[in-house]
């Protein structure tokens, strides 16, 4: 995250070793493990009295500046979990930044940058724990919320640049983690899941806002 102003707190959670970020944000936790497997584990543990907590990936580019509007676009449209739009690699194309939109509804929003307001974050604390890779978990979202078509979203007039080309990570080496895509087949067959992401309607940009 570049920029110094913002009004969210920040909280790192360090999965290597030593305390290089020790001292950059409010809040700063090590653990080991994969993302939402740590997320799980540190449940307890995250602040509470917050409206919203974004967790974004270590190798997504944001300024402070688009966070902000993230969380003002999630409160204002009352978003119950949303993500920034990508550009740069990807593995969803429903999740690459739409020129002219401000945001989508949508039944998927990805693990690598969810916004969650607290309440369905808590919601859906039980997934998070779900498998080793943590693929296919971004599936079980929208069913616990009972697929509303106004809930979900991916927020087009905020965009994150995705650095790194997907599955390179040394998060999967670090945690023995080889067969992702058939834990995210076993979620999505023993829930009887659709495979199909749906963008159910469209909120078109009036105006745009200085994204740095």
């Amino acid at each position: 995250v570049s920029g110094v102003d913002r009004t969210f707190d920040l909280m790192i959670v360090h999965y290597g070793d030593g305390d290089k970020y020790k001292d950059d944000g409010e809040f700063y936790i090590r653990a080991k493990g994969t993302k939402f497997n740590i997320i799980g584990d540190i449940f307890d543990q995250i602040p509470k009295g917050y409206e919203y907590v974004f967790i974004p990936d270590d190798d997504l580019h944001m300024t402070s500046v688009q966070i902000d509007r993230l969380f003002e676009l999630a409160k204002e449209y009352k978003l119950k979990i949303c993500q920034p739009s990508l550009v740069g690699y990807y593995s969803v194309a429903l999740n690459l930044n739409h020129p002219g939109s401000l945001l989508r509804y949508t039944d998927y929003v990805e693990i690598i940058c969810p916004c969650f307001d607290m309440e369905t974050f808590e919601m859906c604390k039980h997934t998070f724990n779900h498998n080793k890779s943590c693929w296919g978990i971004d599936f079980l979202w929208a069913k616990v919320l009972g697929y509303p078509e106004d809930a979900i979203a991916v927020v087009d007039d905020v965009i994150a640049v995705h650095t790194r080309p997907c599955y390179c990570g040394d998060n999967y080496s670090n945690n023995n983690v080889n067969e992702p895509h058939v834990e995210l087949k076993k979620i999505i067959e023993e829930n009887n899941l659709s495979w199909d992401r749906k963008v159910y309607s469209t909120v078109v940009k009036k105006e745009d806002y200085d994204q740095p």
